[in-house]
């Protein structure tokens, strides 16, 4: 169930910034997916990038409130996926 009220969270944010159902995502990404961050960093976080034109810090914004913590690290170049 982690997954179904993230992905809930996911996309209220999304429609809230985009105000359109083209851009939400599907629950085909969390199914038969035991790692949660894993489906996050190659697969929702990519398509996060790509609908916000690479503004980290939107894509951060919609994780607020969630039980998990995304920050992108640019000393590293990378994202830090954390949940709390």
């Amino acid at each position: 169930m982690a997954a179904a009220k993230l992905l809930k969270a996911i996309n209220d944010k999304i429609y809230t910034l985009k105000k359109t159902a083209d851009f939400l995502i599907g629950h085909a990404y969390f199914m038969n997916a035991p790692d949660i961050e894993k489906v996050l960093h190659n697969k929702v976080i990519p398509l996060l990038m790509e609908y916000f034109s690479n503004k980290t810090e939107i894509v951060e914004s919609i994780f607020e409130g969630t039980a998990w913590s995304i920050k992108y690290d640019s000393n590293k170049y990378a994202w830090d996926i954390k949940r709390t």
